[in-house]
């Protein structure tokens, strides 16, 4: 169904659309839809809007062989984008989910999205391998930047493309931003060749649920990377997080990647609050200049290989634990100590040998148990940094029923 201007649809009715050689529904301006239900396969994109795509309500089964729903303008950098209120949404994509020229906000909704035949599917190839269960309530949720306005386009610079390649050509994104992209609610399952949730500027998460399974990258941003709350849990990637610059306020995050956890383009990482977990084949944290724990819960299992650490920040940052706890396991090869300006003790144990996977425990002189932590994967380095570390005690740490005396520098 094409139209020339903007085109509305209002009322609850039904609509099923097979469109054999083009779009589904397409305007030259606005679509802006407020309710309804829409059964829509499509040898383009299923819905299409030059100017935008504005979705108040509705259900919609979406089957494309280009991108679910599509907003992009050539001529006008401040349109193409996608603004979503509410809505349940069923996307099978064999390109991107949801992609905008501009910006992408969402406030609510329920999506289950697979683009590009979904992670499995993932022809992704990377030229270098980058150096690099229960989860406790979290704190009082620290206070965040303000989220820009509709249509406002964020500063900042892009940084340069990532080192990976498509070899299909197609962009399999679940959803894409050119601009920035808000998410500030919803519940999303992710299934995508490329990144889950990509934007060319910056990304601020709000609130929401996300389960997201990739490729690539589980949430990349070519700038900034805003974590405000919100409970993110990536099943599959080869990194979970990535921006050009990565702050996590708060937020319940799980993540398994085959390289870095979290991983930052060279100017730095503020980890401020929340539950973060990360299960890692590479770096656990890279954040390739400096690295700022003020709080929250963080638990690392990084890699068995020396070619990897649990932390890694490079030879011309610096890494400092002003608070929280911090709980870092890995490989001892190219670990890396906290700098001695942290706030906050930090004990950094080489063990000489290789550990089996089970509990990690350290316990003060009287016994009382300050960590205890169980190890997904064999390690030699353990690092431990939390409120109750003291300078100058003395500590023990048992793992896989060895102890080790540490004392606190």
């Amino acid at each position: 169904m094409k139209f020339s201007s903007a085109y509305s649809t209002n009322g609850t009715g039904s609509l099923t659309i097979i469109s054999a050689e083009g779009h589904g529904i397409v305007s030259k301006d606005d679509l802006k839809i407020t309710g309804g239900t829409y059964d829509i396969t499509a040898a383009g994109h299923a819905l299409s809007g030059k100017d935008s795509v504005r979705i108040a309500d509705g259900t919609f089964i979406l089957t494309a062989e280009k991108d679910g729903i599509h907003a992009e303008n050539a001529d006008d950098e401040e349109k193409g984008y996608i603004y979503i209120a509410d809505g349940d949404f069923t996307i099978t994509s064999d390109g991107d989910g949801m992609d905008a020229s501009n910006i992408v906000q969402i406030e609510d909704g329920t999506f289950d999205i697979t683009a590009g035949g979904g992670a499995a599917n993932s022809l992704k190839t990377h030229e270098s391998d980058v150096p690099g269960g229960g989860m406790p309530q979290n704190g009082e949720r620290p206070d965040g930047e303000s989220m820009p306005q509709m249509g406002e386009k964020p500063d900042g610079e892009n940084m340069p493309q990532d080192t990976t390649t498509d070899e299909s050509g197609t962009s399999t994104k679940g959803i894409k931003a050119g601009g920035g992209m808000y998410l500030n609610g919803g519940t999303y399952q992710i299934d995508s060749a490329d990144d889950s949730i990509h934007s060319n500027a910056n990304i601020t998460i709000a609130d929401g649920t996300y389960t997201l399974a990739t490729g690539d990258d589980g949430v990349h941003a070519d700038d900034a990377l805003i974590v405000n709350g919100g409970t993110i849990t990536v099943t599959e990637s080869y990194e979970g997080l990535e921006g050009l610059t990565v702050t996590i306020n708060d937020g319940t995050i799980d993540i398994t990647a085959s390289d870095d956890g979290i991983n930052t383009a060279g100017e730095k990482m503020e980890l401020n609050g929340g539950y973060i977990h990360i299960l890692a084949g590479g770096d656990g944290v890279d954040s390739n200049g400096d690295l700022t724990i003020n709080g929250g819960e963080i638990y690392i299992d990084g890699p068995s290989d020396n070619g990897n650490s649990a932390i890694d920040y490079g030879d011309r940052s610096s890494a400092y634990v002003n608070g929280g706890t911090l709980v870092a396991i890995g490989s001892s090869g190219m670990a890396e100590v906290m700098s001695d300006s942290s706030k906050q003790k930090v004990l950094m144990v080489k063990l000489g040998e290789q550990m089996e996977a089970g509990n990690v425990v350290l316990t003060d002189s009287e016994g009382n148990v300050i960590v205890s932590y169980t190890a997904l994967k064999t390690y030699d380095c353990v690092i431990i940094s939390t409120a109750e570390v003291e300078s100058g005690a003395t500590y023990t740490l048992t793992t896989s029923g060895t102890t080790t005396e540490v004392t606190a520098e």
